[in-house]
């Protein structure tokens, strides 16, 4: 698995993008909990939730800079967004 701009065009292993999901899911969920959370000042959340929700959609984009060479020859590596990586 290589890591970069070049990567792009290639398939993204699962685990990368199911990490990033879940990071990008709970950036989310913490601007929903630092908002409510009575122990910050609304200065302070609001501080947190902007940085935090202007992490998620980094992080989504960010999974196209993994990706995994292959051969495979029955699908055309065009139309395959996501694959496993070979042990």
């Amino acid at each position: 698995m290589a890591f970069g701009w070049k990567q792009r065009k290639n398939p993204t292993p699962t685990h990368i993008v199911n990490g990033l999901n879940f990071a990008a899911k709970s950036c989310m969920g913490l601007v929903v909990a630092v908002n409510s959370a009575p122990f910050l000042s609304a200065e302070q959340a609001s501080s947190i939730s902007w940085y935090l929700a202007a992490l998620a959609p980094i992080l989504m984009q960010a999974k196209t800079l993994w990706g995994v060479e292959t051969e495979e020859t029955m699908i055309p590596k065009d139309e395959v967004s996501v694959m496993e990586e070979k042990p």
